[in-house]
């Protein structure tokens, strides 16, 4: 691509989860795996609206609706998305 800039965020992987506000604030190279073991493992009971493929990053996938398994009951990615 020229002329295009291509940000590498494999590093920013940060998931911090506030239970008692029900938020969940994570950085831009989170693929939906690890957000998804993140919160079976810690959080029972609690899922997000996310892309069905555990190998795609949780970011870029809400800038394109983020889609998935649990739309139908609880919205697209980005109707969670808060700033």
């Amino acid at each position: 691509m020229q002329g295009g800039v291509v940000i590498d965020m494999r590093l920013m992987t940060s998931i911090e989860v506030s239970a008692s506000d029900a938020v969940i604030k994570y950085q831009g190279g989170v693929r939906f795996g690890d957000l998804d073991k993140e919160l079976w493992d810690k959080y029972p009971g609690w899922a997000m609206a996310n892309g069905a493929d555990a190998h795609i990053g949780a970011f870029g996938s809400h800038l394109g609706v983020g889609t998935g398994y649990l739309e139908r009951w609880i919205g697209a990615g980005t109707d969670q998305v808060g700033c």
